[in-house]
């Protein structure tokens, strides 16, 4: 019970390692839900139109009113906050400072980006369609540095091994037990003395 006190207060080695697997497994996540929500902007931005009733509509009203694929891109962006603060909650539980950093980059861009996104709804802006682009790109790159990190990390670790415990090899004789006479030694002359309860061996061994 105490050592599992002592794991939960100060997680160790192993801990971190799991950690680590875990913030890459949301890092993988996100860095999917990026692209499919880069590539859904494009299409957006391209061939379907924001409707105008939408220029005043609130978030949930955008959802439940818009266009199919509009509403998909609103509900991935909403989805898309959620992993990274996620992300940052893992990175920050690792211990990893430049890694906590990356993962609040990360965030920041992607909550940029979905701000962005909602001007770009009320007025058609031009240039927050690009700030929305930009700062996606942003935060994808900001998700492979983690995921890069997170993964050169684990292979620097290397696996825990018991250290070898060095044998040691007898030198003046043998202690007395249950079957096994006391002796002075190895004699010096070829072969062993035959002895009660103790069978002489093969001959050729001398006294090292």
């Amino acid at each position: 019970m105490a050592g599992s006190l002592d794991k939960l207060v100060a997680p160790g080695r192993h801990t971190r390692r799991l950690g680590r697997a875990g913030l890459r497994r949301v890092c993988v996540a996100a860095l999917i839900m990026l692209v499919v929500q880069y590539g859904l902007g494009i299409v957006l931005n391209l061939y379907v139109p924001v409707p105008a009733s939408d220029a005043h509509a609130s978030i949930f009203g955008e959802i439940a009113t818009a266009p199919l694929a509009l509403t998909v891109h609103a509900l991935l962006g909403l989805a898309l906050i959620g992993t990274a603060i996620l992300l940052v909650a893992r990175a920050v539980g690792v211990g990893d400072r430049l890694l906590a950093v990356l993962a609040s980059a990360g965030l920041t861009a992607i909550g940029g980006a979905f701000g962005a996104g909602e001007i770009f709804v009320r007025n058609g802006m031009p240039g927050a369609s690009l700030a929305m682009a930009v700062l996606t790109g942003v935060a994808l790159l900001c998700y492979v540095g983690t995921l890069a990190l997170a993964t050169a990390a684990k292979r620097q670790v290397p696996p825990e091994v018991a250290p070898a415990q060095p044998v040691s090899a007898p030198t003046t004789g043998f202690p007395a037990g249950d079957g096994f006479p006391a002796g002075d030694g190895w004699p010096a002359r070829e072969g062993w003395p035959a002895r009660e309860g103790w069978p002489a061996p093969a001959s050729g061994l001398r006294r090292v």
